[in-house]
């Protein structure tokens, strides 16, 4: 009897403990949560997870991923590689190779240097000598076209000379107002082409004709005579050849020490 009566109370004591404990889970005021509930909210957190861990993926894509280290590492070991040896350059093969390279290396050479200097005299002085001359020969030579009896063709020289001097001058403008991104169109440049030999021919005959009538002494006061010559006409027609030539003389000069010293670096 007394073995029954405390395996009662036992089981008493548990029915007791687990009323207390559903008492507890199951407070008043709380709802109950169904086992459904729960694995709803679990798959919605595992959800959750899932996606911040693809946006943590993309963002590192973005920024270069986790290989980027491993690119920089082995780019890193692709430069600091020993490079084969090359030939030695030349003068020239140096100073080109800067804007190959695209070094912004406006100086040039010694020749630029040079002619950096002295072109922008030699422009203005044949901006101020052409037209000047240009426009006193052409009114000389007209004046006194049949008063040179030592060389005839003084006075037509004069004039030709003259206008060609000024169709240069027109040509160069017309050219500048024709280029199209500092391009010159091709039948500009046939016709200055075309200009510029007349000048150089007919500036070599014009050498040719002052030189040999100076030669043979003019005389000044009988312009009437075989030997004679307008004094005004002559002395424009040497002093302008004289002109002429220390024009032409500095610009070749110029060019040819260009050309040479082009390679020469400038310090």
């Amino acid at each position: 009897v007394e073995s029954g009566s405390e395996s009662s109370a036992d089981e008493l004591k548990q029915k007791s403990q687990k009323s207390q404990k559903s008492q507890k889970r199951t407070q008043p005021g709380q709802p109950q949560i169904d086992d459904q509930l729960k694995q709803q909210i679990h798959q919605e957190l595992e959800q959750r997870i899932q996606k911040q861990e693809e946006q943590k993926q993309k963002t590192q894509v973005g920024n270069g991923g986790p290989n980027s280290s491993q690119d920089f590492a082995h780019f890193e070991k692709a430069r600091i590689m020993p490079r084969p040896k090359q030939p030695a350059r030349s003068r020239r093969e140096e100073a080109d190779k800067h804007s190959y390279d695209g070094d912004d290396d406006d100086s040039g050479g010694c020749g630029d240097c040079l002619a950096s200097l002295i072109q922008w005299p030699v422009f203005i002085a044949a901006a101020i000598i052409v037209p000047v001359f240009g426009i006193t020969f052409v009114i000389i030579g007209g004046i006194n076209i049949n008063h040179c009896k030592i060389e005839p063709l003084l006075p037509i020289w004069l004039i030709v000379q003259g206008v060609v001097m000024l169709l240069g001058i027109g040509t160069g403008g017309m050219a500048k107002r024709s280029s199209h991104n500092g391009k010159v169109s091709f039948p500009m440049k046939v016709l200055g082409g075309i200009v510029s030999l007349a000048t150089i021919a007919w500036f070599l005959a014009g050498n040719v004709w002052v030189y040999q009538a100076w030669a043979q002494s003019p005389d000044y006061a009988h312009d009437w005579f075989e030997n004679g010559c307008n004094k005004s006409l002559f002395n424009v027609a040497f002093i302008g050849i004289i002109v002429l030539d220390a024009l032409f003389a500095i610009s070749v000069i110029v060019g040819c020490v260009a050309f040479v010293l082009r390679g020469c670096k400038s310090k």
